[in-house]
Parts: C-alpha cells; sequence; structure tokens
C-alpha cells in the first residue's frame, strides 16, 4: 500500500467506540464514548489531532454511573449543525436517556437549555433530507430494534416514535437469533435513503454492519434488509489479527465533496479498539464497503480522493495565495482562518486559480460579516466564461432570497426563492452547485433552495468556478472545486459524438432511469 492508501486504523485515541463524525466548513469533527466530552478534528479523515474538551453533562435527571469522572457517562454522540445552531446529542450511559446541548461554536461549549430528558433510549441519529424535513433515529436496548420520529425543529418533536428495523428468531435475516444493538445512521444518495445498523452483542466478534434501503426516510422496514452485512469480521491476510466486533457506523461526504466514507469501530488483537474508515461504492443503488480494511489488507484501497481546490485557510493572516485564486476586484484576505472580501462599493468576483472545466463540483460556505445596507449579495461563482457568460448562485439578504443569475450573451434570467425570515445570514451557509455539460444542480445547507429547479443553459463549454460578493462584505471558508460529475436516471448528460474525439457508434439514449 502506498503513502496514499487508508492505512487503517485510523485513530487510536481513548479505545474511542460509539462515535459520531460531522463535516464542517472543509473539516472534520468527530466525539464519541470515553473521550469524556472531548471532540478531535481531521483535515483528511485520516489524521485525528487537536483533542478539545466541548461538553460536560450539568442536569438534574441522570446520575453519574462513573463517579470518578462524571463525563465518561457521555455515550453514542451525534452533532447536526443547522442555521448557525451546533445541536449535540447524547445518551447518559445507557439507563436514563438522550440529552441535548447547544453551542454557537463547533468546538463549544455546549450546553444543554432544558433540563429534562430530550429522548428516550441510544444512539441518537438525525437526518436532514433535501426537503427540509428533519428525522429522528435511535435504537432501543430493550425492544431489540431501531425507532424513527419526526423532528420541527432539532430540539422538537413533530410525531410519534415508530419501530422501523428490528429481528426475532426465525427471521431469515443474516443477524437471525440476535438483536439489533446499536448504530441508526441514515443518509440519502442518488434519491435512496440508507438506514444503517449494528446486530450481535457488542462482545461478540460476529457484531456486524448491516443496511436497509428504502424511497423515504420514513419508510424503513425488515423488507428493506440487505441480506448481508455490509462490514463485517475478515482476516486481511494470512496471519495477521482478524478484523471483528464492527459496529457504529458514520458516515460523511469525502473531501473531494462526491465520495462517501463509512465510519466505524472494529477490534484487533493488534490495536485493541480503534476507528477506521473505508469508502462506500454504490452499484446503481446497491450499498457495498470496500472494508473492512487494515494496513495488512492487500489490493487497491486509496486514501480519500482530494478536490483540484481545497481551501480551510490554515495560514497566518495576510492575502489570498495567488496561487488558488485570480480576484478580479474587493479587498480579498486571509484572517483567522477565514477568506475575507472587505470591500461594500464593488462587485468583487473571485475565479479560482485552477484548470477549467466542463463537469465539476463548487462548494462554499458563506457568512455576511457586516451590518445589513442597501445592496447585499454573495455567493458562489456557479461558471465563468467572460463578463457576457456566467452563472452565478447566492443569497441576497435585502429580499432574504437564494437567486441564480444567469447571463447567456449579454441576456439576463434571474429565479429566486424567499425564505421567509427563516435564514441567519450571519452565519455560515454551505452552497453546492455541480455544472455537469450545460445543467447546473444546486443545494443550500444540504437542501433543495426553495422554488429551485434545474438550470438549463448553454454553457456546454469549460469554465472557471469561484466566489463573489455584490457590495457586501463576507468571509468563506471550506471551499471545494472538484473536476468530474455524477450523474444517473434522466440526469445523465452531456454525451455525445466526438467526445475525446471519438465519434458514437451505435443509438444511444437516455431515459428516466439513465
Amino acid at each position: 500500500m502506498g503513502a496514499a492508501a487508508v492505512d487503517n486504523p485510523v485513530s487510536y485515541v481513548g479505545q474511542i467506540n460509539d462515535c459520531d463524525a460531522i463535516k464542517y466548513n472543509g473539516e472534520y469533527y468527530i466525539t464519541g464514548n470515553w473521550l469524556r466530552g472531548d471532540m478531535l478534528s481531521s483535515r483528511d479523515l485520516r489524521s485525528w489531532g487537536e483533542r478539545t474538551h466541548v461538553f460536560s453533562w450539568n442536569n438534574t435527571w441522570h446520575s453519574p454511573v462513573n463517579t470518578d469522572d462524571r463525563d465518561f457517562d457521555i455515550h453514542g454522540t451525534h452533532i447536526r449543525y443547522y442555521n448557525g445552531i451546533f445541536h449535540l446529542y447524547a445518551h447518559l450511559d445507557v439507563v436514563d436517556g438522550i440529552t441535548h446541548a447547544t453551542s454557537s461554536n463547533i468546538w463549544g461549549p455546549y450546553t444543554e437549555p432544558v433540563d429534562s430528558v430530550f429522548a428516550a433510549d441510544i444512539d441518537a441519529d438525525t437526518f436532514l433530507d433535501e426537503d427540509g424535513s428533519l428525522h429522528f433515529y435511535v435504537t432501543r436496548f430493550s425492544n431489540n430494534g431501531n425507532y424513527y420520529r419526526a423532528m420541527s425543529s432539532p430540539s422538537a418533536f413533530s410525531g410519534n416514535y415508530v419501530r422501523q428495523v428490528w429481528t426475532w428468531n426465525g427471521s431469515g435475516d443474516w443477524e437471525d437469533g440476535t438483536h439489533i444493538d446499536e448504530g441508526p445512521k441514515v443518509f440519502k444518495y442518488r434519491n435512496e435513503y440508507y438506514h444503517l445498523y449494528a446486530a450481535y452483542p457488542t462482545s461478540d466478534a460476529r457484531y456486524s454492519i448491516g443496511c436497509v434501503q428504502a424511497s423515504s426516510p420514513t419508510g424503513f422496514s425488515n423488507a428493506g434488509k440487505y441480506p448481508a452485512p455490509i462490514c463485517t469480521r475478515t482476516t486481511p491476510a494470512a496471519g495477521k489479527p482478524e478484523i471483528a466486533y464492527i459496529g457504529q457506523p458514520w458516515v460523511v461526504d469525502g473531501l473531494n465533496g462526491f465520495e462517501k466514507w463509512l465510519g466505524y469501530f472494529a477490534q484487533t488483537t493488534a490495536d485493541g479498539r480503534t476507528q477506521r474508515i473505508d469508502r462506500m461504492h454504490f452499484f446503481d443503488r446497491t450499498l457495498f464497503v470496500d472494508g473492512p480494511t487494515d494496513r495488512w489488507t492487500p489490493g487497491y484501497h486509496p486514501a480519500p480522493a482530494k478536490p483540484q481546490l481545497l481551501n480551510i485557510f490554515p495560514m497566518a493572516d495576510g492575502a489570498l495565495p495567488s496561487s488558488d485564486w485570480n480576484p478580479q476586484a474587493g479587498t480579498w484576505s486571509v484572517a483567522s482562518e477565514e477568506a475575507l472580501q472587505g470591500d461594500q462599493a464593488v462587485w468583487a468576483l473571485n475565479t479560482v486559480n485552477r484548470d477549467a472545466a466542463t463537469h465539476y463540483l463548487i462548494e462554499a460556505n458563506l457568512k455576511f460579516t457586516q451590518a445589513q445596507d442597501g445592496e447585499d449579495k454573495a455567493g458562489v461563482l456557479a461558471y465563468y466564461e467572460d463578463a457576457s457568460n456566467f452563472v452565478i448562485v447566492g443569497f441576497d439578504r435585502v429580499a432574504d432570497t437564494w437567486y441564480c443569475h444567469v447571463k447567456e450573451v449579454g441576456v439576463d434570467t434571474i429565479t429566486a426563492g424567499s425564505y421567509g425570515g427563516s435564514v441567519d445570514y450571519g452565519v455560515y451557509h454551505k452552497i453546492r452547485v455541480t455544472k455537469n455539460s450545460n445543467r447546473f444542480d444546486v443545494r443550500i445547507d444540504d437542501m433543495i433552495p426553495p422554488g429551485f429547479s434545474i438550470v438549463n443553459t448553454g454553457f456546454t463549454e469549460a469554465g472557471l468556478p469561484g466566489i463573489y460578493t455584490d457590495h457586501t462584505a463576507a468571509a468563506f471558508d471550506g471551499i471545494i472545486y472538484t473536476i468530474g460529475w455524477d450523474e444517473f436516471d434522466a440526469g445523465t448528460t452531456g454525451w455525445g459524438d466526438n467526445v475525446n474525439g471519438v465519434p458514437v457508434v451505435g443509438s444511444w439514449s437516455v431515459a428516466a432511469t439513465g
């Protein structure tokens, strides 16, 4: 395995297990059991450090089990970022239930706004769907299964619990004869929904991760279970320790914004219990995991792929690096590991200093840094050819909208959607745009913007993305530019004669399913 390989395990700290990770502004943050309310961070998913204490529980309803160090009771953590607030969920040991704490900073401190049990059970997970709906999942130790409940906000529920996934003697499942122990983790890919769970007792080497697939976040059921675990015990090479006791899955987008990675704990006689990561692959919509892997696993198991540009600005205050950016106007700088544009009197355009492309992803997190005045707009430059041909996607703070401005051969087309006062423009929001040939798709904070539909243009040629402000000051962080595409179903586009100089042979077409 080369230097760029995953080289599991990725973290040995404190024999941590029952973890969850969040990607925020281009970096990764992890919390979990035995960290005593601490958090670690990573810029590449492989090296974890900067251990910092972020949470100590302080309520009247939980009696400490670990009296020598009360924060050893913090288990099964999960963090959700929502409109400027970080929401931390943790069950306090395994008796009383789940607590909920909040902070305006990823590094805390997190405090419990309400002195009462937030939810029963263990291993909370929240899922934010692209339509803006929030969903809550837990494992019930005593009831052998994973349960679902609708949320009206990250701190409130709007429905009752429904058991979605469980097992029983004679079920015929791969976990037949045992029980589901922990680990609901829900995510979406290509309009399908995936619910990961762990079964068998944690003390059993057969402890493994399974998957349930459904067409909606409320539709998980035993009927959608995969017939075999997606990550289970294996011996990586002859004479090497078995990788076993695999559980508590977590899922994040990779560095380049396209890949998805599975994190989990596993145990070997050589390393003890550690955190590991492996790439998730989808054959159409069926999930496969390239794991578990180890430093002894033969074959090709590359590390998370890097984008053409990843800017998280880990540098001293000063000028924006010209090796990465080509500002055309404005006052651009780096301060406190953020990119800043401070001139409120100009339209400040800034393209990436990278190769132009036809198919790519551009993602940036941004916030407005000065008081609102007469004209405040900022966002992502989705495509730039010249002053008469471009696409921008951003926020209009005065109108309280997101908007898309297409200028094609000098002709302007502007679409917009209202947020109705729900957005705090002084905190970070993520704008993600994918260009696939002439089609532009947009997500804001992982949601479809109000009133959005695919933007079709005549821009089939290569262009450059970037960032911009329009008569406002703003900060940017976690900027990704990745050349490539991920297309499926009717969204398959851009294929035709003379691609790479080779004429099309045969009769090709695109239908609803590809």
